[in-house]
């Protein structure tokens, strides 16, 4: 074959590498999603018109702007703030809905009964892939599916038994006295009162409390044990996963309780009451905003509307926490005492109440993150009396879990100065 020969095969394989990325990418940024669109519509759904590549990324990145410059007072429903495009989509379109996560359709599910489908659904609505910045913290059971997660699933729940729990609960006490050592000291050194912003504290003190009970000897046991790069995946999840949940749950009952100072008086003389406050809490800042499935193949959600694979499905756990048909029209008011009677008398539906997910993918771990809040709250609650500082912002604020954005001062008190 001669040198123009070469060049001529050289050159027409090059077009049609050309020619076929170009074609993947105008199909990825464009013909993909005008057919999801089209399919969408024909099932009845409305949602935002698709914008070339990007979807609403560019009109999302301007209302959280804006949504943001607002300032809002702790009785206000912040939902707007952390989630001003979902939000305003399901106002403008209804309760199930799209909208678009660049690309890809992202149908949005508030009813009860289509939630119910969903989650209980995993092998028709499996877990997204991994975010990669996700990934540099934690993998593991969360992030897996199929028999991979089946297996790890049955370890870590015999991990969580509540008989595990108990062995866990003197090292978490450890952990706590050593913060609340540190409290006092400040307390101490600057009189009768001293502000601390107890975020950080809080983050450090789970953070401690896993590493010191992250399972122990459990992966020793059971049918299937786990390598050591699984071992070494879970413990970054649980430290990641772990830390994170009960330091959300612990600085927003904090919080609240130094705002409302007839629950933090009545925490401190009965210790019963805290499951209701933290239920509320749980109801009010739930540490994941957002639950979301993917989808695919085409699949039905009810008997009226199927769903094109390759899209995905958006559950806004706060939208549901704050939904007034559901939980009455004291909806965005702090009320423990709505969960009196438990969850399923607080709400109409129980499955509106999402804090640890539903369904056979709950999060393992929830009764490990009640028991550690309930154990540093009563031992925050027997030595100390505190406030909200003048200096705190009420801004709630998520990147992966909701979180004070610009810390949470306090102002502390010792009990027997006052």
């Amino acid at each position: 074959m001669s040198k123009t020969d070469i060049s001529e095969v050289a050159v027409a394989t090059a077009v049609v590498v050309v020619t076929v990325l170009i074609w993947k990418g105008l199909n990825l940024a464009w013909f993909r999603p005008k057919k999801h669109e089209a399919y969408l519509k024909r099932q009845g759904l409305s949602g935002t018109p698709f914008t070339f590549l990007v979807g609403d990324a560019v009109r999302e990145a301007s209302m959280v702007e804006q949504a943001k410059s607002r300032s809002i007072s702790l009785s206000d429903d912040y939902t707007p703030r952390v989630m001003p495009m979902i939000l305003q989509t399901v106002k403008d379109h209804g309760e199930t809905c799209y909208m678009w996560m660049g690309p890809t359709a992202s149908v949005i599910v508030t009813k009860p009964e289509h939630i119910k489908e969903v989650l209980n659904r995993a092998n028709d609505f499996p877990k997204p892939p991994v975010h990669p910045v996700v990934e540099l913290f934690a993998t593991g059971v969360a992030l897996y599916s199929g028999e991979k997660w089946s297996k790890h699933r049955k370890i870590i729940n015999h991990s969580f038994h509540l008989e595990k729990l108990k062995i866990m609960i003197p090292a978490f006490h450890e952990s706590c006295i050593k913060m609340i050592s540190k409290w006092e000291r400040l307390v101490r050194e600057q009189g009768s009162s001293a502000e601390i912003d107890v975020w950080p504290y809080l983050e450090d003190v789970t953070s401690d409390a896993i590493s010191r009970t992250a399972f122990g000897s459990s992966y020793d046991e059971g049918d299937h044990g786990m390598s050591t790069k699984d071992v070494i995946e879970e413990c970054r999840l649980f430290n990641f996963a772990g830390q994170e949940t009960t330091a959300d749950l612990l600085v927003w009952t904090m919080i609240m309780l130094s705002h409302h100072k007839k629950w933090q008086d009545q925490a401190r003389q009965e210790i019963l009451q805290m499951s209701m406050i933290l239920n509320e809490v749980l109801r009010l800042y739930p540490p994941g905003i957002l639950l979301g499935r993917t989808i695919e193949k085409e699949t039905k959600l009810d008997e009226e509307v199927t769903l094109p694979g390759g899209a995905q499905v958006m559950i806004p756990t706060l939208m549901v926490h704050r939904d007034p048909e559901l939980w009455g029209e004291d909806v965005n008011e702090f009320k423990p005492e709505r969960f009196a009677d438990g969850i399923s008398k607080a709400t109409k539906n129980q499955v509106s109440f999402l804090p640890f997910g539903w369904g056979p993918r709950f999060c393992p771990g929830q009764n490990f993150a009640l028991m550690e809040a309930k154990m540093a709250l009563v031992l925050i609650l027997r030595r100390f009396s505190f406030e909200l500082s003048p200096t705190y912002t009420h801004a709630p604020h998520t990147v992966l879990t909701l979180h004070p954005q610009f810390g949470a001062p306090l102002i502390f008190h010792t009990l027997q100065d006052q």
